[in-house]
């Protein structure tokens, strides 16, 4: 027997992506004027607490409903822990990117991390409207698509004017 409303599924994964969508931002501001100390930087561990949380709800959405929505999502949240031992192999073998080098963001694993994490939002909306509370629908909505634009803000970041990257210039803006 669920004992578990599934109403809740959408709203722990879209919290827990967004603590995840924080944790990531912390963890740019953390590299830029820290380094990168450790794979267990403080950050990072809220990083991979957050979307533990959020897989493990995912893939128990999935068992509890066996709906191909839910069943993409779990998989696409698989694609953010799976970016972890690909960004420590990527700088393995590229080096420790400079704070100067967009590829501190542009790296492939990275744009990874970030894309899969913008397209969990987006998979979690359908579900998130359904909600018939008025409220909590308007308020875990209005997370996801804060946490959509602050990933999607952070992603384009090397093309502002002004800043460490300012790859176009003034038409970058």
């Amino acid at each position: 027997m669920n004992y578990f409303p599934h109403k809740y599924f959408p709203r722990i994964i879209t919290s827990a992506l967004f603590v995840a969508a924080i944790a990531g931002t912390w963890d740019v501001w953390w590299h830029s004027f820290l380094g990168r100390e450790s794979f267990w930087s403080p950050p990072h561990l809220l990083l991979y607490c957050s979307v533990i949380v959020a897989i493990a709800t995912g893939f128990y959405a999935w068992r509890m409903n066996r709906e191909s929505s839910w069943r993409n999502l779990a998989v696409l949240l698989l694609l953010i822990p799976l970016s972890a031992p690909f960004d420590e192999l990527w700088h393995r073998i590229y080096g420790i990117e400079e704070i100067s080098s967009p590829l501190i963001l542009w790296s492939p694993p990275h744009v990874t991390l970030i894309l899969a994490l913008i397209g969990s939002f987006v998979l979690l909306l359908p579900h998130l409207h359904k909600d018939n509370d008025i409220v909590a629908r308007q308020f875990f909505v209005s997370l996801s698509f804060a946490g959509i634009l602050s990933l999607l803000y952070l992603l384009a970041s090397p093309l502002e004017p002004s800043g460490a990257w300012h790859l176009l210039g003034f038409w970058g803006a």
